[in-house]
């Protein structure tokens, strides 16, 4: 398994991007719109805009500028563009100073530029050198160790976990043997039950994590903090067994760290990581902790990716006449973890996805406390 390689682009700090990239990253919602002009300036701009920057405190604020943060350090991005408005609370100087150093990045604001038409031009004018310039860089083998691999269950039932476990908890024992690192996207089901994990837990600190996750009753997104929800934050037994179901694609696996939103694993293995219920803001959250390739695992088409990161769905699909049109891979019986593990190598060299054919592509930050 350690032979393995796939085609990739080296960065100067040791990573490797399965595609190349610039990003025209917005820091506030207010400069969306000349964000994506100068994106489209050249072919292989993409703007990263969302509905966050403008009057964030706290922990929100936080959790925004380490996304942005995370999304700069990807190293599917060859440089970053920041574009701000000028007045938010998400300033484009502070993010300068706090991201990734090993790659081409610069800065302003729309009002530092005295307006959108001067913003564009300077914008413009910069992406096209950046673009030039990865016109001279090509894909070289790689070891598969390069790689970050995000899986994101969604909506799956218990059968359909069944279904999927044995090739997909295979195919991520592979990746950790040969050093790669994966991070499973964590339902809240899945949250629940891991207590029954603490045996593979790497270290004493992850033992920790683990029980305390699993006994709290609310997540921490804005939408489940109302203290009169708690009917609807009471788990079922079904949705145990959800969990347990969810938890054996990682069975026979030590579980590295716990990662909360946008953090970024500081070693190969096997991760769990937090998500937002909200398909988007957990594909975004991935991009933001260096995920190369994401795999959407899911009982149906699923007709939004993000960006940055090409999504490889898996279609669990165990009733007649569903559609596979958009679906890069079924189980069934006869798929295996190769078969899983020969799609991820093609795509991370150069393959596109179906939701990549489709351009079907977004981005969106979560929220962990209220926005004025």
């Amino acid at each position: 398994m350690s032979n393995l390689t796939f085609k990739g682009f080296a960065r100067s700090d040791s990573s490797v991007g399965i595609r190349n990239y610039i990003g025209v990253v917005s820091t506030v919602v207010c400069s969306s719109v000349v964000t994506r002009d100068i994106a489209k300036t050249v072919p292989q701009g993409i703007p990263v805009v969302h509905a966050n920057g403008c009057a964030q405190l706290g922990d929100d604020f936080l959790l925004t500028k380490n996304t942005l943060k995370g999304v700069v350090a990807n190293p599917n991005i060859y440089a970053s563009l920041l574009v701000g408005l000028g007045c938010e609370t998400n300033q484009v100087s502070i993010l300068l100073d706090e991201t990734v150093e090993s790659k081409p990045k610069v800065g302003f604001s729309i009002q530092q530029m005295a307006g959108g038409t001067n913003t564009l031009q300077a914008g413009s004018e910069i992406v096209k050198k950046w673009s030039e310039e990865i016109h001279e860089i090509e894909r070289t083998e790689q070891g598969i160790e390069k790689l970050t691999i995000g899986i994101l269950p969604i909506d799956l039932d218990k059968n359909e976990y069944q279904s999927a476990s044995p090739s997909v908890s295979t195919f991520i024992k592979e990746m950790v043997e040969s050093r790669a690192t994966v991070i499973l996207g964590m339902t809240d089901k899945m949250e629940k039950v891991l207590d029954r994990a603490t045996s593979r837990a790497a270290n004493e600190q992850v033992k920790a994590q683990m029980l305390s996750i699993s006994s709290k009753n609310t997540r921490q997104t804005w939408d489940k903090m109302n203290p009169n929800e708690s009917e609807y934050l009471q788990y079922s037994d079904a949705d145990f067994q959800l969990g347990l179901e969810e938890l054996k694609l990682a069975e026979g696996i030590d579980v590295a760290s716990i990662l909360n939103y946008a953090e970024i694993p500081n070693a190969s293995g096997l991760h769990l990581s937090i998500m937002p219920n909200n398909v988007i803001e957990a594909a975004s959250n991935l991009v933001a902790s260096g995920c190369n390739l994401i795999v959407f695992l899911t009982n149906r088409a699923i007709f939004t990716g993000t960006i940055v990161v090409p999504c490889m769905t898996i279609g669990v699909m165990n009733k007649e006449n569903q559609s596979v049109e958009m679906i890069d891979l079924v189980i069934d019986e006869h798929v295996t973890s190769s078969d899983i593990l020969q799609k991820v190598i093609d795509i991370s060299s150069g393959q596109l996805t179906k939701l990549e054919d489709f351009k079907l592509e977004e981005f969106a930050i979560s929220h962990i406390g209220t926005t004025f």
